[in-house]
Parts: C-alpha cells; structure tokens; sequence
C-alpha cells in the first residue's frame, strides 16, 4: 500500500471524531435511497451508501458480521494475547467501528471531501431480514455513542410492489429470452390480466415487511428514545419541505429556506427520473413511479387476503390501517 496514502487515511480518521453520527434505517425499497440523497445534499453532511458490512441482503457473508457474535468473538479472544483485562467477547462493536471509520475516511480521501467543512456523517442500512435487526441494531449504541436513527417506513402493499419491479427489472436485463417472470409481468403492464404476484413472492414480501419494520420500531424506539425519529414515507411524499426540516432538525444540522428549496429541486422526482412527473411509469427506472398507494393498481382479492394474514399487525402498527376490512374490499 501507499504509506502516503495510508497516513493521509489515517489523519482523517483522527479528524473524523468531532462528527455527529446518524444512521437512516428501513426495509429495503422503503425510501432510504431518497432520504440519503436529501442528507447528501446538505453540505455538511455526508452520508455513505450501503455498505453491507453486517447487514445481508444478497447471498453472502458479510465481512464484518463475526464481530457481532458474542461467541465469536469470546472464541477468538480465548486463544489470543489480547486476553489481558480487555474482555474481547465485547469488543466486537468497537473493532466494527474501527474498520467502518477507516472506510468511510478511505471514502472522504478519495472523493476529495473536506472534513473541516462538515458536521455530521451518516450511514444507510435497508434490511431485508428481522434477524439482521436483532443481530446489528442493539450494537448500534457502542460502536456509535449517542448516535440517532431515522426509521423510515413505507406501506408494505407499496414495498411489495415496488421490490417486485425491481427483480423484473434485474431479469429483464439479463438477455434476449424473457424468464416467465419478465413475460408474466409484461402481461400485467400490457392489461392481459393475471397476477404480478405468486403466492410465494408476496408472502416473502408481506412477512419480511412487517417483522423488520417491527423489530426496529421495537428495538430502537425504547432504547433510544428521543434520538429516534419515525419517518413515513408518505408524510416524506406529501410535504417533502416540512420533513427535511423535521429530519435536519432532528440530527441537529442546520438548513436556511434557501437550502431547504435548492434540495427539493436537487431531489425531486423529475429530477431522479430523467424529467418524469410522478405517477408517470417507466417500469424498468430505478425511480419507477413516485406515488404512494400504488398497490391498488395490482393487488387482487388473493393478494389481500394474504398480505392481511401476514402483515395486518404492522399495517395497523404504522397507521396505515385501522383493521383488516381492506382486504375484503373488492
């Protein structure tokens, strides 16, 4: 390695502990990706994207994940020098921090970003998974002293339809023969009738979506209190000026009008989306549609019957309903 480049990592890291840290939290295909480009956009902060250290959202190990074993770790610490009144079963937190901080200032040297101009650094974390939650959420608080967190939910009808289209996306890219997948989907965008869903796919979508918007509300809420803030997407959707405010306010970064507005512009829909309005679809774009309540465009009377059995708890949890009459509407 550059031995120059090593200390200039190095010096930033040192320079880096004056930064107030906060982590935007939610299930994947919530709303995270938007709400990191609206931090992003404040010159003080910045906010890296995922990294999948310890959270696992494809098919494999994440690199860091072993620091969060207890056992793993207490494995480790029984057969090295560092036994010596430095209980390294607990050290796991501490040694992610270490690692996660020479990133992010590997990150700020390479992109050229000036530490002395900023205030605050910010992580992303979607997860997919509830055990991802219980397994990195209650470590949050060591590795990041006084750290916030902003948990951002979505309605899981609109989550759901949304990952969907983004797996067609990824298979309609993969070559000329479209999978029954691609060719079911298209039928559905084309008024052929049928279902976008299978019975499998929503029941995934519906159980993933209510155990990890539950798992971190129920970790994070109490044991954070005040340094946790609850963000709906579609309170972000409806007044995106009075939530930037909110969400600034809360992590304590500072914004003028000014700035408020020139964000907005900066993250707009049109302006992600190449020059579409919202609710006007390209659904193989990353920024499909813009719309919350999109759900009901696609989901049949079996999609609701299941997505109730599964996921009806955290609908009411998060106000999104107050029982399950919605799904025997027709």
């Amino acid at each position: 390695m550059d031995a120059d480049l090593l200390r200039r990592r190095l010096a930033v890291m040192a320079e880096m502990t004056h930064l107030r840290r906060f982590v935007v939290i939610g299930r994947g295909k919530s709303g995270t990706t938007w709400l990191s480009r609206i931090f992003r956009s404040h010159p003080e902060v910045f906010l890296r994207g995922e990294r999948k250290l310890v959270e696992k959202t494809a098919d494999y190990t994440p690199i860091l994940r072993h620091l969060l074993d207890p056992g793993t770790m207490a494995a480790w610490g029984a057969h090295s020098s560092f036994r010596l009144g430095l209980q390294p079963e607990r050290m796991g937190p501490e040694l992610w921090r270490l690692v996660d901080d020479y990133l992010a200032a590997a990150t700020l040297v390479a992109t050229g970003t000036e530490v002395t101009g900023l205030t605050h650094l910010g992580d992303k974390l979607a997860l997919l998974h509830p055990e991802d939650a219980a397994a990195i959420l209650p470590h949050l608080d060591r590795a990041y002293p006084g750290y916030r967190a902003i948990h951002i939910v979505r309605d899981g009808r609109d989550v759901a339809v949304s990952g969907f289209f983004h797996v067609y996306r990824n298979r309609a890219a993969e070559g000329d023969e479209p999978s029954p997948l691609v060719r079911r989907v298209e039928k559905v965008l084309e008024g052929g009738g049928g279902r976008l869903f299978t019975d499998e796919h929503l029941r995934f979508r519906a159980q993933s979506w209510n155990d990890v918007t539950t798992a971190v509300d129920g970790l994070l809420r109490p044991a954070l209190g005040e340094r946790y803030l609850l963000l709906r997407y579609e309170d972000l959707l409806a007044d995106t000026r009075a939530s930037i405010e909110r969400t600034f306010a809360f992590v304590g970064v500072g914004c003028s009008p000014q700035l408020v507005s020139d964000i907005l512009e900066a993250t707009s829909f049109k302006k992600m989306s190449g020059g579409r309005r919202a609710g006007e679809q390209d659904p193989k774009s990353g920024r499909r549609k813009g719309q919350a309540g999109d759900w009901k465009n696609y989901f049949t009377p079996r999609d609701r019957a299941l997505f109730a059995a599964l996921a009806q708890p955290a609908l009411e949890r998060f106000g999104y309903e107050p029982d399950a009459s919605w799904a025997e509407a027709r």
